[in-house]
């Protein structure tokens, strides 16, 4: 089995002679493991004939880089037809051109033939061929694939390496924002959050968003300032607090917002804050959260909001701590018309706007903490079910990609016996007058009464998907519903509680579900790996879980 992070896993068929074929992979693929100076192998190489892809020129040169040479004329920003979410750009550097792929870092293009550059690297090769259009002007790029890319095998990559704010892996030297964010302050503690109503507009071609978030609070004692929580990378357009508007100032990601008088201990207040900017992406590699950009098969967007870690206030102003919640929350999302957008809670109503939108108003009844508000849009299909206790019932809805409904059927299977074991293990459902819904998304994830699994994911042309895997993470986020979202620890460094609950309830379901001897050879092959404490640091925001990537291999 070949895993690529975040991408899915692949099984690989042996040919003999360290030489495997990636099996339902098209065009067809060969894995060649090459040998170490030990019995180890030192890397492997891909060989894969792939489609040429044609990107089209979109803008021209913009800066004044190779201007003069007679490179400039290929100079500017390409994408592939029909998908504004990659980009490439072309520049020149004296007597070469350089090619930039979004996220992906830069390369040098040299020429070879009229209108054709190369770009190797080893054994492998990129061909760009320029397409003028009858006037000499460069149109479009199509882009050839030669030759094997090789990997050479690394070690873990240790803690501590990585380096992002508000990520898994920085576990030392916690800055001033850290502890603005994970510590409760007299500007926090001041008042509580009743109610929250997100009003947002998702711009996919720029990843951007556009909204309020009205803060509904109640005052603990007596204040005139009280922080709010906002990454510092999204604007603040304004503050308007009994429709005047307020002044404020900003440290890092917190917000410390003035009143024009002293809000009176046992008052209720709203605050209502207009924003926009570009979320914070997620980034695997690094463990921080933020939002996904995704398409589909069929170049249409989907997208996932993910807060956990880093937290909420990457995307939207909020009393961002966990200790945090609301009574209850109301959600309205719009989107490109043709698109669902789902969130937590009930869908209470759905409207058509002008401009070619779409609204959708969701409204979640019990209290929520920061993390578990979601945005999901894509081109999604629903349909949806009941589950009948002895004494209740319960409304369940599914949503998968349109092409993957077939899936999703037969997978979704599982939810009602999950949900019976846990309630029958746990107690009832917390969260029965908002329902359970169930989401394929890029990303699994708890995310409150509309938790997802992940992609049901399989490769063209196949029904087949690694079914074992995704089903132990239904188990696993499922769970959470219980653990994480109806009890919720205060301080991240207590994270753990969470995920020791939600992997005893894997064990559970596996050994109710499959059968003794499954949960048995699971506990044979499980094996610790922490390395540190699984207590983490309080009061500044250490999202650490207990889980913890070995220092050595």
């Amino acid at each position: 089995m070949l895993e690529i992070v975040g991408q899915g896993r692949i099984d690989l068929i042996y040919l003999g002679n360290n030489k495997f074929r990636a099996n339902h992979v098209k065009p067809e693929a060969i894995v060649e493991f090459i040998p170490g100076a030990t019995e180890s192998m030192a890397g492997l190489k891909w060989t894969q004939k792939t489609k040429d892809q044609e990107w089209y020129k979109v803008t021209n040169n913009t800066d004044n880089t190779g201007n003069g040479s007679a490179l400039t004329k290929y100079a500017g920003k390409y994408q592939p037809k029909g998908n504004a979410y990659f980009e490439f750009t072309i520049g020149v550097d004296n007597d070469h051109l350089t090619g930039n792929l979004e996220n992906e870092g830069k390369v040098n293009l040299y020429f070879n033939t009229e209108d054709y550059f190369v770009l190797k690297n080893g054994e492998y090769w990129n061909g760009y061929r320029f397409i003028k259009n009858n006037k000499g002007e460069v149109i479009k790029v199509i882009v050839d694939q030669h030759g094997a890319v090789e990997c050479v095998r690394v070690s873990p990559q240790p803690i501590g390496v990585a380096s992002s704010k508000h990520n898994f892996y920085k576990r030392t030297n916690f800055t001033h924002a850290d502890t603005l964010l994970g510590r409760l302050s007299p500007l926090r503690n001041c008042y509580d959050v009743l109610f929250y109503h997100l009003d947002l507009t998702v711009f996919p071609a720029s990843k951007s968003i556009k909204g309020s978030n009205l803060i509904r609070f109640k005052s603990i004692n007596d204040f005139d300032e009280m922080q709010v929580d906002l990454f510092a990378n999204m604007t603040i357009n304004k503050i308007v607090y009994h429709d005047r508007e307020l002044t404020y100032k900003r440290d890092g990601d917190a917000v410390f917002i003035k009143l024009p008088y002293a809000a009176s201990m046992g008052t209720i207040g709203e605050i209502k804050i207009f924003y926009e900017g570009v979320p914070q992406a997620l980034d695997l590699q690094i463990a921080h959260s933020g939002w996904i950009w995704f398409q589909d098969r069929n170049e249409k967007p989907w997208i996932e909001s993910v807060s956990q870690g880093s937290g909420a206030s990457l995307w939207w102003p909020c009393k961002d701590h966990l200790s945090e919640k609301p009574d209850s929350m109301e959600l309205s999302v719009t989107v490109p018309k043709g698109l669902m957008e789902i969130s937590n809670g009930k869908l209470i109503s759905k409207t058509e706007l002008p401009g070619n939108k779409t609204r959708f108003d969701w409204y979640v009844s019990y209290p929520i903490n920061n993390y578990n508000p979601v945005i999901y849009i894509g081109d999604y299909t629903h349909f949806s079910g009941v589950d009948v206790t002895d004494t209740d019932s319960l409304d369940i809805n599914y949503y998968c990609l349109k092409d993957n409904l077939e899936k999703a059927r037969s997978f979704f299977a599982n939810v009602k016996p999950t949900l019976n074991l846990y309630e029958k293990s746990f107690g009832t459902y917390p969260f029965k007058k908002d329902g359970f819904s169930l989401v394929e998304a890029p990303y699994p994830m708890e995310h409150q009464g509309a938790v997802s699994m992940g992609s049901i994911y399989s490769p063209p042309n196949s029904n087949q998907f690694d079914s074992a895997s995704l089903i132990n993470t239904l188990w696993h986020e499922m769970a959470h519903e219980w653990w994480g979202n109806n009890v919720t620890c205060k301080d991240y460094a207590d994270f753990w509680i969470h995920e020791s609950f939600a992997t005893y309830a894997e064990l559970l379901a596996r050994k109710n579900l499959l059968g003794k001897e499954a949960y048995q050879k699971v506990i044979k092959d499980t094996r610790p790996v922490n390395k540190e404490p699984v207590i983490g640091f309080y009061d500044v925001n250490d999202f650490h879980m207990g889980m913890c990537i070995p220092k050595e291999a």
